[in-house]
């Protein structure tokens, strides 16, 4: 599903390497709610589909999966994962295909931002410090400038927003809706004197770190790449073998009661590598990786599926 987005566009790229490059040969059926998305028109057949938040979500996709006799689900979008997620029972029993998606539980920690930040702080898992919307004063208390404001639901970069003082703070949390107000993490080589908006937006040293984890719960494989963002978009990649960096995260991941892929963010910092966002779900970086020899949605079917 979500076909149109760069999420969902990964996962058909990387079925279409794997059928290219192997002696499986997958039928891609693609559903989005844009009658223009791209993926629509690049997979085998083509599918509109209500909203994720539409009461007809649900019962589109079971009818779909019957019509087109469907083997197996991967959600392409935040939305649609915790909908997906959520009436996964549903929608198994009634069409035998089955969903690639973890624990409903699982995916709230990742959808919810600030059970992101109570899920890492429970373990012990450096993260930075997070404040509710209407904790301002608490805010202000701790942290210093910058802050970020972040919408508590969400995915992406959407609705973030840096502050470097009180007034821009008041900015951020008027433009979003349901805020959170977080600690800027600064990269342990930060070699700037001033914070300039620029500076701030265009963070060049971030990880994205994605697991999977097999349908008996253990983790099959993961791969961490670096990258250039310039106001929450990656610029440049570069994947490496980040032993170190893999092991930790394979380590966040074993708290989380998984199915199929798990995407984390992190950044190193003074106090070590520091986590600020957990989705629970392939990522716009999926295809990048399944080049590089991890292909993730060709592994989690077959594993699924076939059981390897």
């Amino acid at each position: 599903t979500g076909v149109g987005g760069g999420v969902g566009q990964s996962i058909v790229k990387g079925l279409r390497l794997a059928s290219q490059t192997t002696s499986r040969k997958y039928r891609i059926i693609g559903c989005d709610a844009n009658p223009l998305s791209a993926g629509l028109y690049r997979c085998d057949r083509g599918f509109l589909i209500p909203r994720a938040d539409s009461p007809g979500f649900t019962e589109k996709i079971i009818q779909i999966c019957k019509g087109a006799k469907a083997d197996a689900i991967i959600p392409g979008s935040d939305p649609e994962v915790f909908v997906v997620a959520k009436h996964k029972n549903e929608i198994e029993a009634k069409t035998h295909t089955r969903i690639i998606v973890s624990d409903f539980r699982t995916v709230r920690i990742g959808y919810d931002k600030w059970r992101t930040y109570e899920f890492l702080r429970s373990h012990n898992i450096l993260t930075p410090e997070t404040f509710l919307g209407k904790d301002v004063k608490k805010a202000l208390s701790r942290p210093k400038f910058p802050l970020v404001v972040k919408p508590r639901f969400g995915s992406g970069s959407k609705g973030v927003f840096i502050a470097r003082d009180k007034d821009e703070l008041k900015v951020g949390l008027r433009r979003c809706q349901f805020p959170l107000i977080q600690e800027y993490l600064y990269p342990v080589n930060w070699p700037h004197k001033r914070n300039s908006l620029e500076l701030l937006s265009k963070q060049t040293d971030e990880y994205s770190i994605e697991v999977l984890v097999s349908k008996e719960g253990t983790i099959i494989g993961s791969m961490a790449n670096w990258r250039e963002m310039d106001k929450g978009v990656p610029m440049r990649a570069i994947i490496e073998d980040f032993s170190e960096l893999r092991r930790d995260t394979e380590g966040v991941v074993r708290n989380l009661n998984a199915l199929g892929p798990v995407n984390l963010q992190a950044r190193i910092t003074r106090k070590g590598i520091t986590y600020f966002e957990i989705n629970v779900r392939f990522s716009g970086s999926t295809a990048v990786r399944c080049v590089a020899g991890l292909n993730g949605p060709d592994i989690m079917l077959r594993n699924v599926l076939l059981g390897e």
